[in-house]
């Protein structure tokens, strides 16, 4: 099995950071994960819920896509109509709305040194100094060698649905105007 290049880059060049760039890295990522995701709901949205439109601009959404049955309703006096319903197709789908609810991230790393940071004209003012940390993601033994192996980051997340975006919701309650009830002409029967 071949490494890929940026696990052997980590396994054998570790470099110092400072600690807050390390913290950082992993947050990060999940906020460009949430980016993500978010873009991935724009384009269920734009895929199920309209037509495209080859003219409109990329942010232009265009028609909305109807979902339409139709079904034999008794009317009052006993006679049968066939009846046809539109529904925005959109409003029949559950959305992929997620969100990150809690997360972890677990990883070692080895103190390499202290450095002094030029202080800002407050922390002058007041005595105060600030003292970086930079560390190091030590390699781990591979399992049954003494070959280091690259650096183990253990991530967990609690993925839950997320709360739909003012948007959606105003979206939505157009949609919901927009369901259409009318009797099928006999020639469409």
């Amino acid at each position: 099995m071949s490494e890929t290049p940026s696990a052997a880059l980590v396994a054998r060049e570790p470099a110092d950071f400072e600690l807050h760039q390390l913290l950082a890295a992993p947050l990060a990522a999940l906020v460009r994960a949430e980016a993500l995701s978010a873009m991935a709901l724009l384009d269920v949205i734009g895929q199920i819920g309209f037509q495209p439109s080859a003219a409109a601009a990329p942010e232009t959404l265009g028609a909305l896509r109807m979902a339409s049955f139709t079904y034999p309703r008794q009317l009052p006096d006993g006679s049968v109509r066939t009846m046809t319903m539109e529904l925005p197709l959109l409003s029949l789908v559950p959305l992929p709305v997620l969100a990150v609810k809690d997360g972890s991230f677990v990883f070692d790393v080895a103190l390499t040194g202290l450095r002094a940071v030029p202080p800002t004209e407050a922390q002058r003012a007041s005595g105060m100094s600030e003292v970086a940390l930079t560390v190091a993601l030590p390699p781990t033994a591979a399992s049954g060698t003494t070959a280091p192996a690259p650096p183990v980051m253990n991530v967990h997340l609690n993925v839950v649905r997320g709360d739909f975006p003012n948007g959606i919701i105003n979206l939505l309650q157009v949609m919901n105007g927009g369901a259409l009830l009318r009797e099928t002409p006999p020639a469409a029967r």
